[in-house]
């Protein structure tokens, strides 16, 4: 079966995907693939670099914060630029469906509804958080004291009652790790039977 995980930035879906994986799910990270695409030796890499310029280059690699800094604040730019990665993304996910022996292959994917590919699944999960509690997870993850750079990227997706609507499960990150894992198993029980 093949699921997605969809939710806002620092919702948790990195945590669940860690428990779902010790279910038996095998985990893909779509954010894993576009590191991996976005490698020194790709031409995924050229074309980045052709697009954004070298100053977002550190030490000859692309550097994501100086990405997100330049292509935030210019939706067109952002929209070439994922032009250039969502197909490879996609592509390279549908391989790794292929080639899955687990009964559940769980696929984080953040934009999954903004970049239409919720066809792509059988079943999507939504992970739901307080936005402030959300925005803090953010800031200590990415390091910035900007809670603004965190609405910036909010704003860019839908709401998160809009991914909770059109999802088939939401699990509400509202506790502890300790609590999220009755409902991580729920969801699992439910997608294997």
């Amino acid at each position: 079966m093949r699921v997605a995980i969809t939710g806002l930035p620092a919702s948790g879906k990195s945590t669940l995907c860690k428990m779902f994986a010790s279910l038996g799910a095998e985990v893909i990270d779509s954010d894993v693939i576009a590191h991996h695409l976005l490698d020194r030796s790709s031409n995924i890499h050229r074309e980045v670099v052709g697009l954004l310029g070298e100053e977002c280059l550190t030490e000859g690699s692309l550097d994501r914060a100086k990405i997100a800094k330049k292509v935030f604040c210019q939706p067109s730019l952002l929209h070439k630029l994922e032009e250039i990665l969502h197909p490879k993304i996609r592509e390279l996910i549908q391989k790794r469906f292929g080639e899955s022996q687990a009964p559940v292959c769980l696929v984080e994917v953040p934009l999954l509804y903004e970049v239409g590919w919720e066809k792509d699944f059988d079943r999507v999960i939504a992970v739901r958080a307080p936005l402030s509690e959300s925005c803090q997870w953010f800031i200590r993850k990415q390091g910035t004291r900007y809670p603004n750079d965190y609405k910036e990227r909010i704003s860019r997706q839908f709401s998160q009652e809009e991914k909770c609507r059109r999802a088939d499960f939401v699990i509400d990150n509202l506790g502890t790790v300790d609590e999220l894992i009755p409902k991580v198993e729920a969801v699992y029980s439910s997608l294997v039977s």
